[in-house]
């Protein structure tokens, strides 16, 4: 799956906090697109304020990274088949180019005899 491929997906990492009075959203591309709050957030301390918003955001990113390695999981296991199928018709040729060049020397040095 190219570039084009992921940009094209809409997905979406999401997480929250503290009984859900903060709740964040992040892109595919690792950047938060929303923060909610619940009414009556900042009322509190905003040591404990802070910690939520940072356990919403490290949830939202977890979210998101299984979403994408879910989504990309298929097409990088069929990239990887390919490859491999790849490389052994590379590593066949090689080894034919091999004993080619094996011939010929073999060849080559019964002639100089």
């Amino acid at each position: 799956m190219g570039e084009q491929g992921m940009q094209g997906m809409a997905i979406q990492g999401s997480g929250a906090a503290g009984d859900g009075a903060v709740e964040v959203a992040v892109g595919a591309d690792g950047r938060v697109e929303r923060v909610e709050l619940a009414p009556g957030f900042f009322a509190g301390d905003h040591e404990t304020a802070g910690e939520l918003v940072r356990d919403a955001v490290n949830s939202a990113l977890d979210d998101l990274k299984a979403k994408l390695h879910a989504a990309g999981g298929s097409a990088f296991d069929a990239l990887d088949a390919e490859l491999d199928k790849i490389t052994a018709g590379f590593e066949k040729a090689i080894g034919a180019v091999a004993d080619d060049i094996a011939a010929a020397q073999k060849r080559i040095d019964d002639l100089e005899q």
